[in-house]
């Protein structure tokens, strides 16, 4: 299995509906002693929430992975640490139910990120900031003002 850091950032923090950018780094190694291999994509979506943004975000970043791996995300959202840490088997289990007896909110996003996540380890790590924090914040805004 793979060893694989994923590192996500985006524009949106509120709850509100917007546009914003998301972008992530997918890091990992062929062999041990590498150098890392790296692989970015930063997006733009419009109509869309904070942790919306997030979770398209990590299911982005989890499908170019073609195997199963073994893997650490760095995210500054608590609501994408606690969902794939605890939340996310357990709604599943529960058919999507959640604590309110009504289904969960974002199903369209969870229910194929938790497919897509099951074929892997994963870890959720909620920090302030990570090693790509500020090169991908600054690659966001130079496509914003392409944009």
């Amino acid at each position: 299995m793979f060893d694989v850091n994923i590192y996500i950032e985006t524009t949106i923090k509120s709850a509100n509906v917007g546009a914003g950018y998301y972008g992530y780094v997918v890091e990992y190694m062929l062999q041990k002693k590498q150098e890392p291999i790296t692989r970015v994509e930063i997006e733009k979506e419009v109509n869309i929430t904070a942790n919306q943004l997030y979770l398209m975000a990590c299911y982005r970043a989890l499908e170019i992975l073609e195997k199963p791996c073994d893997i650490i995300i760095y995210t500054d959202s608590a609501y994408l640490q606690n969902g794939i840490n605890t939340w996310m088997h357990q709604w599943y289990q529960a058919d999507w139910i959640g604590a309110k007896g009504e289904h969960i909110k974002n199903l369209d996003l969870w229910k194929p990120l938790h497919e897509i996540a099951s074929k892997h380890l994963i870890k959720v790590e909620n920090v302030k900031a990570h090693n790509y924090s500020a090169w991908l914040l600054d690659e966001i805004r130079k496509k914003e003002a392409e944009n």
